[in-house]
Parts: structure tokens; C-alpha cells; sequence
């Protein structure tokens, strides 16, 4: 009855999104995305409390609901915020599906922050199909116009499909694509700051500090692409 009652809740609190009447474990998986998605587009990499909070309570209803549930494991895994001690859930959801879109996105970027070239070049390969040749087409030419040692910061949007072509074309293989994204997590970032030869800086809730400074070492060979919020630089 409580589960019900905390959904109940939910689907009050989700009207505005036009949520329908009834919600399975994929509409809840879809709900948190979404929001999150939103949260993610007006703040930092670090949410407020209370818009934290919001997306725990949506993954603990999906706990309560279908804990073994692939939407539960891959959820719980992203809200982790790309912390590696919560790995199996996602191992577990690519386990459960291992076709879905999504969970294929997770487990690249995974490989990425774990520094595993391999597996990177597989996950690389299943991902291929989610651009468009046109997308491809764009980062194979950016890769090839700009310098061998070039440094590019950049977010989700373009780090992935750039990544991909570098991965299994070596258009640029010495240039070094960073994405802003997988930086919250504490072995990529260690993997950054070395790269770039800068101190180990605090990220969350300083990220456009952060940024300035990668920027002001690596002055001559740096460029930012445009999904980069503004509010950044």
C-alpha cells in the first residue's frame, strides 16, 4: 500500500511532464531521465539539494518497485553521478539488456573512465549506429582540421560521437577529447589533471573554475566545443 501511495505521489508530481494515468518501471525510468535531463540543463554539475533529492526519491520508488529490474540498476547507476563503487548496477542492467540505447551509452563511457582501450573500441563499435552520418562526418572533419596535440573540452553531446570516430578511425589519435560530463567521477578526473598537468582541484560546485584553469595551462592547443554551457567560461 505504501509503494502505492508514493506512486500515487509521483504521478501527481509528474502532471506537468504529461505523464499518463499509469506508470510501468520503463515510464518511471523515463521520468527520472527526463527530469534529470531538465535539472541537468539549468545548473552545474552539482544539483541543489532539493533537486538531488527529487531525483532520489524517484530512483528509491523504482528500488521499492522492481529492484532487480534493469530500470532500477541503470538509474541508480547514473544518479550515482558516475561513481564506480555503484558499477554492478550497471553491469547488471547491460546484463539485463544488453541492446538498449542507453545502457550501451553507459557502459562506453565506463570504459572511458577506467582508462580500458579495448573495450572502449567495442562499446565503440555498438554505439556507432546512434549518429547520424552527418554527426560522424562533423567531428571526422573537426579531428582532422585541428592540431595533432589539440586538446578538446567538451560535453555529452559531442565527446561520444567524437570519441567513436577517433576510437575506430584514428583520424587524430593524439589528440585528447575530455568530456566535462565523466569528470565527476574521481579516476577520470585523476586521468585529466595528469594528462594536462594541472593540480588536483576540487570539480564539483567549481566547475567553471576548473575549466579556466585546464584552459590557462594548456593555452596554445585548447578548444572548447559548443555544448559547453556559456555559464561555464
Amino acid at each position: 500500500m505504501l509503494k502505492l501511495f508514493k506512486i500515487s505521489i509521483l504521478l501527481l508530481s509528474l502532471s506537468v511532464l504529461g505523464q499518463g494515468p499509469s506508470m510501468s518501471l520503463h515510464d518511471l525510468k523515463e521520468a527520472y531521465l527526463e527530469k534529470r535531463s531538465f535539472y541537468y540543463r539549468t545548473e552545474f554539475k552539482t544539483l541543489p539539494e532539493t533537486k538531488q533529492t527529487d531525483l532520489n526519491n524517484l530512483v528509491q520508488i523504482l528500488k521499492e518497485n522492481g529492484p532487480n529490474s534493469f530500470e532500477f540498476n541503470l538509474v541508480n547507476y547514473i544518479n550515482s553521478n558516475y561513481d564506480l563503487a555503484a558499477k554492478n548496477n550497471l553491469l547488471k542492467a547491460y546484463e539485463l539488456k544488453p541492446d538498449d540505447r542507453r545502457v550501451r551509452l553507459e557502459m562506453f563511457a565506463y570504459y572511458v573512465m577506467v582508462d580500458d582501450h579495448a573495450k572502449q573500441v567495442e562499446f565503440a563499435k555498438k554505439i556507432k549506429s546512434q549518429f547520424t552520418t552527418g554527426e560522424l562526418n562533423y567531428y571526422r572533419s573537426m579531428l582532422k582540421s585541428v592540431k595533432a596535440d589539440a586538446i578538446i573540452f567538451s560535453g555529452r553531446q559531442d565527446a561520444y560521437p567524437a570519441m567513436v570516430v577517433n576510437l575506430l578511425e584514428q583520424v587524430n589519435a593524439k589528440a585528447t577529447l575530455i568530456s566535462l560530463d565523466l569528470i565527476q567521477n574521481k579516476t577520470y578526473k585523476k586521468q585529466v589533471e595528469t594528462r594536462l598537468k594541472i593540480a588536483n582541484t576540487t570539480f564539483a560546485g567549481n566547475e567553471s573554475k576548473y575549466l579556466q584553469m585546464m584552459i590557462a595551462a594548456n593555452p596554445s592547443n585548447r578548444l572548447i566545443a559548443s555544448t559547453v554551457p556559456q555559464r561555464y567560461l
